[in-house]
Order: C-alpha cells, then structure tokens, then sequence
C-alpha cells in the first residue's frame, strides 16, 4: 500500500479574523499546516500534496513555510472555488508527483491537533481492503431537521418585523441521535475509488452551495461503502475564534 496524503489549505480564514490564509495561522507559534503535515509523517505518511490558494504569491508563501518549518518534499498545488474542486486538483497532483500511489489520505489542515492514532487506524483499515474510511465521533446534541417557515414569515412581514433564519425555520424531524455520527479526518480511499467518485460527481464541484460536504459523501453518491473507525475529541476542526482559543488549552494542557 503506498499512500500520499492530499492537505485541504485553499480556504481563507476570514471567520478566525485574519487576513490570511486559514492553514496559515499559528497555534501556539506554529502555523496550523506544518502542526498537520507534522502529525502525518509520524503515522508514517512521507508523500504530501497541498492545496495552496489559487493565487500568483500563495505557492511562494506556503513553500518559504513549510522551508522554514523544515518540511521537504511536499508538493504544493492551486485548489479551486470549493473544497471539491481543490481536492480534485489535488488527485491531479498526486497522479502526477506520486505515481505509484495506491490509497489517498485527505485531510484537513485546519484539523492541525488530530493525534496520529487516528491517522492509523485510518491506515490500518485501508490495510485490510476497505475502500473508504472516515474517523467519527458519537453525537452528543440532539438534532433537529428544519425547513423554512413561510407563515411565520409572512406574519413577521405584516407586523413590519424583521424576521431572522430562527424566526422562519420549524422543525420537520428529529434525528435518531444514536445512528448519528460526526465525521473528522484524515479520510481515507482506494486512489481508483476516490478518483472515480470524484469523476461522477464532478458536476458539483463549482459551487460550494452543491458540493459534496466532504469526499465520503462522493464515494456514497457513486454507491461506495464507507467504513468507520473511532475519532478524537482533539481532531477539532479551527474554523472560529473560539475553536483556535480551545485549541491553544489543549496545546497547552
């Protein structure tokens, strides 16, 4: 089995307030893409490609990074306007760079504290013939399915409120939370069963309203299997200002 790790760090991180890239910012003096790259190479993934911001100085950026972080031969490539479309250029890369690559880890740079137990028992599954592998944790809010509230608007209107998103939604269903699960990464596939998901739902990939939420969800849509394995409370996803504070206590605890 040989595998190459895709790291997701195209996005921008305008809801952590900075104008920067969002891979790009520190915890705890560290950019959150080398604490990630970091933690894959101890689970002993050596072959990394990352999706870099389609923009002219974003490659020299991330390169003059990772060379002062002291990480070699990752291969750095513009993503796209969603995060389907930059993990599609990213199998493109890995074609390219890694041609003997067999099974693709992606991941996400912002989940920069995922222990490297995770990562293999990802590995470990891809090992023995699955296909597909997430790492999951058990839901512990109770879900509520919603819809628009179309009289609760309208009466809004009439009264010349303003109406909000909670004031116009009513609950269609709640969820069996038991059967629920939250999903982190790094994910896990067979090259050829990602790539071919990838080529099916291609279609969704300009538009980040239409995208695949992530790439399992792809590999469900083409009638893949996607098989579990346990995640980390620590795997959190750094999207807000609060998640980086939550971060920086489990750095520092």
């Amino acid at each position: 089995m040989q595998v190459t790790a895709i790291v997701a760090a195209a996005g921008m991180g305008t809801r952590l307030g900075f104008h920067k890239p969002k891979a790009l910012v520190e915890l705890a003096g560290e950019p959150l893409l080398v604490r990630a790259i970091h933690g894959l190479r101890r689970a002993g993934v050596e072959q990394i490609v990352v999706t870099v911001p389609d923009q002219e100085a974003a490659v020299a950026q991330f390169e003059e990074i990772l060379r002062t972080a002291g990480i070699s031969g990752a291969v750095l490539t513009p993503g796209g306007q969603t995060r389907q479309e930059s993990v599609d250029r990213g199998l493109a890369a890995v074609v390219s760079h890694f041609p003997s690559t067999t099974h693709v880890l992606v991941h996400d740079a912002a989940r920069a504290l995922t222990p490297e137990s995770v990562i293999r028992r990802v590995l470990g599954l891809l090992a023995v013939g699955a296909r597909a592998v997430i790492p999951v944790l058990p839901v512990t809010d109770t879900i509520k399915e919603i819809e628009p509230d179309t009289d609760a608007q309208a009466a809004a209107e009439l009264m010349g409120e303003n109406p909000g998103p909670a004031y116009t939604e009513k609950v269609v269903r709640t969820a069996v939370r038991s059967r629920l699960r939250a999903v982190q990464t790094p994910q896990g596939f067979e090259l050829a069963t990602l790539q071919e998901a990838h080529i099916s739902g291609a279609q969704l990939s300009h538009d980040e309203r239409a995208s695949a939420p992530d790439d399992a969800a792809l590999v469900e849509l083409n009638g893949g299997e996607v098989r579990t394995v346990p995640g980390d409370e620590r795997s959190l996803k750094i999207t807000t200002k609060f998640d980086l504070q939550v971060a920086q206590l489990l750095v520092n605890s």
